[in-house]
């Protein structure tokens, strides 16, 4: 049974559920943007019985504060950094979503030796370079890149007149992109509203958060940090990212890197949403990961 609990770190008070700390390692499982800590539930039952479980909500997300800004790589880094501390973890497996990942792999250098692993659901890519979903460079850089920006300023965030209304159009975005509602799905849209002063309802990530975050996640690259991850590391690729050519490289340049890599191909996976649709699969990938990493002593 997980518990509420909140932590304040970093000048931000984060809302986290954790287990009973009964076992000799924990998992530490970090959500994708506009996540929350439900998202995890498929994949409780698998793990809860050999690990402690902590799952925190990031900063601008679920029941943590939400300030007004902060949400630079640095701020989900440090946060991250001082949770852990925070609550005095050792000896963690660190199973990431999306940006969970991207907080994760910036965050373990200075962790000093607490991540026994790394497990990668939707993991990053570079967005440019050789390895990088565009190879570009110079002027052809920059117009690309001032194109992604200018398309993440018009997204558009709707708040909505009630909350069924706003639970229904999450719902509609999941079945009209051919994808089935289930429990857990379900559970994250219902769990993820919010009433704003003026009596609307939006998601509870408002806009700033990404917003700020991508400005400088457009220009990261993941091939150089994740030469500073020193424990094994599992990918867990969407289809869509399998068959990216560049994808595949970039896998085969973290095989020559990293001490320890793997990378499971699951049929069907969807970047964020393995956990919703192939629940099982994923914890097994992750399991069988664990039980062959060489840190574990």
């Amino acid at each position: 049974m997980l518990k509420q609990k909140f932590v304040t770190t970093n000048g931000v008070r984060l809302h986290v559920m954790i287990s009973e700390m009964v076992h000799r390692e924990t998992i530490l499982f970090l959500h994708y943007s506009s996540g929350d800590a439900t998202v995890w539930n498929s994949l409780l039952p698998y793990f809860q019985e050999e690990y402690n479980i902590v799952i925190p909500e990031f900063r601008g997300h679920g029941e943590s504060d939400k300030p007004e800004t902060g949400y630079t790589m640095d701020y989900f880094v440090n946060d991250l950094v001082g949770l852990v501390n925070e609550l005095k973890l050792d000896q963690i497996h660190i199973v990431g979503s999306s940006l969970g990942v991207d907080v994760a792999v910036n965050a373990i250098p200075q962790l000093h030796g607490k991540v026994l692993s790394l497990s990668c659901e939707g993991p990053p890519q570079s967005m440019f370079g050789p390895l990088g979903v565009f190879n570009l460079n110079g002027e052809d850089k920059a117009q690309k890149l001032e194109e992604l920006l200018q398309q993440r300023r018009e997204r558009k965030y709707p708040e909505y007149s009630s909350k069924q209304e706003l639970i229904e159009a999450g719902k509609a975005n999941i079945t009209n992109a051919g994808l089935p509602l289930n429990e857990f799905i379900t559970a994250t849209i219902e769990n993820n509203v919010f009433e704003t002063e003026e009596g609307t309802f939006r998601w509870k990530m408002h806009r700033v958060v990404m917003d700020e975050f991508m400005e400088e996640f457009f220009q990261l690259c993941f091939e150089s940090l994740f030469k500073k991850v020193e424990c094994p590391v599992l990918f867990i690729p969407s289809e869509d990212e399998w068959a990216s050519e560049s994808f595949q490289k970039y896998m085969e340049v973290l095989k020559k890197d990293l001490s320890y890599f793997e990378a499971v191909k699951i049929p069907g996976a969807l970047h964020a949403f393995t956990m919703f649709f192939q629940k099982e699969e994923m914890a097994t990938a992750i399991k069988g990961f664990l039980s062959r990493i060489p840190t574990r002593v």
